[in-house]
């Protein structure tokens, strides 16, 4: 724990500089080399599972996770194992630390309050941002209601919502797994990661505030990139959602309040389409 640690409350967000405002929070004796190479292991990680998504497509036609509680165990611990992998190397190249990764829980049971509440947010933003976007697509290129329903369908390639209605086991590990664990906890942990790497790389251009933008940004876009299987507007939804965490995630200086927003909001998605599929299945993308 640093002098500017000890000086602060539990419960404070510590700035990006310290009092002197000559020491980047993410200095380090650690040489450069071994950061780029946590860079490089980390940012191949998303792109390497949207290229094997889009081969998967190209081979086999369905829901990019299987339609059984054991299908989709099996999946959660490949995921799970391969990101451990990446992650590991990684981290022996650098040596992240617990404070770089910002992994330290402020607040009691705020953070869980906060991801809640964000993660409405982010879902009416990009909402907002996809109408809007529609309507110009729309009006430039003269498309109609059926290229809708083609994009739709493109985008909706993560699950069979026959086995969310069929199975109760499925619908719980899709809430609760999927959705906080290989989800949240994995995916912002990658993002901690990469702001980290970042961060210590160029500090004067992250101490900015535009430099953190575009570092945000930029994490966002490759983030997108990792869900290219699910069709243009899967990487998008996905690069709007991933901009949203990282801005949540550097405004409280800890990755937990992005985990709970992560995870209520895959969890909120699962659930809705729990709902249509079950209630109004003539809204689904059909074929």
């Amino acid at each position: 724990m640093t002098d500017m640690e000890t000086e602060m409350g539990p419960n404070e967000i510590p700035p990006l500089l310290d009092p002197s405002g000559t020491k980047p929070e993410h200095a380090t004796g650690v040489s450069r080399w071994r950061w780029w190479v946590h860079l490089a292991v980390l940012a191949a990680f998303p792109l390497m599972v949207g290229v094997t998504g889009l081969l998967r497509i190209n081979r086999i036609r369905g829901p990019a996770l299987p339609g059984t509680v054991p299908g989709l165990l099996i999946v959660c611990a490949f995921e799970a194992a391969f990101f451990g992998v990446l992650f590991g190397i990684a981290w022996i190249a650098s040596r992240a630390d617990a404070r770089q990764l910002m992994l330290k829980w402020r607040g009691g049971g705020m953070p869980f309050v906060w991801g809640l509440g964000y993660s409405v947010a982010l879902r009416g933003g990009i909402a907002v941002v996809a109408m809007i976007g529609v309507t110009v697509w729309f009006a430039i290129s003269g498309a109609h209601a059926s290229d809708l329903a083609r994009i739709q369908s493109h985008a909706d390639r993560m699950v069979n919502p026959k086995a969310i209605v069929g199975n109760p086991a499925y619908l719980i590990l899709l809430v609760t797994l999927v959705s906080f664990v290989v989800a949240g906890l994995r995916e912002e942990l990658w993002r901690a990661a990469m702001l980290a790497g970042i961060g210590t790389l160029f500090p004067r251009f992250f101490a900015t505030l535009h430099g953190r933008v575009l570092a945000v940004l930029a994490v966002a876009l490759i983030f997108g990139m990792g869900h290219t299987a699910q069709g243009f507007a899967g990487v998008v939804i996905t690069a709007l959602l991933g901009a949203g965490l990282g801005g949540i995630m550097l405004r409280h200086r800890s990755i937990w309040e992005a985990v709970f927003a992560h995870g209520f909001f895959d969890a909120s998605s699962f659930l809705l389409l729990y709902v249509i599929a079950k209630f109004s299945p003539g809204l689904l993308p059909q074929g």
